[in-house]
């Protein structure tokens, strides 16, 4: 089953404004605007009637950065089609971040696949 969207509509309509769900953090001085993983979750749900999935291609820690790498793939079902993309997200085994260095990873590397959808590009173009 698909979406009543075709793929051109969907990412229309993520490529709009979503800033009733951004959040923003100071960051090394700067302050950055960010769309946090379970709000991004819920545009996706609602613009493609839930009609999308994810999967983590890779994960692992790379021995020359230190740092734990994932790759997870999302697919959108559109009326037209099926669409796939790739995000990355990496993160120090030993951060003192919020969460664990996995989470992290994981939220980034999808956030960064749903951008390549257009979720979230408007805060790229500055």
């Amino acid at each position: 089953m698909s979406c009543s969207k075709t793929i051109a509509e969907i990412q229309t309509e993520l490529s709009q404004r979503w800033t009733g769900q951004e959040k923003s953090k100071r960051l090394k001085g700067n302050t950055i605007t960010y769309i946090p993983w379970y709000e991004a979750v819920s545009i996706m749900n609602h613009v493609t009637e839930g009609h999308w999935d994810y999967r983590i291609v890779n994960a692992g820690h790379n021995q020359i950065s230190g740092k734990f790498e994932m790759v997870v793939g999302v697919t959108l079902y559109a009326s037209d089609g099926t669409i796939y993309r790739e995000g990355t997200g990496s993160e120090d085994s030993s951060t003192d971040n919020y969460g664990d260095y996995q989470s992290i990873a994981e939220s980034m590397a999808l956030r960064r696949a749903f951008t390549k959808f257009q979720l979230g590009i408007y805060m790229y173009r500055k």
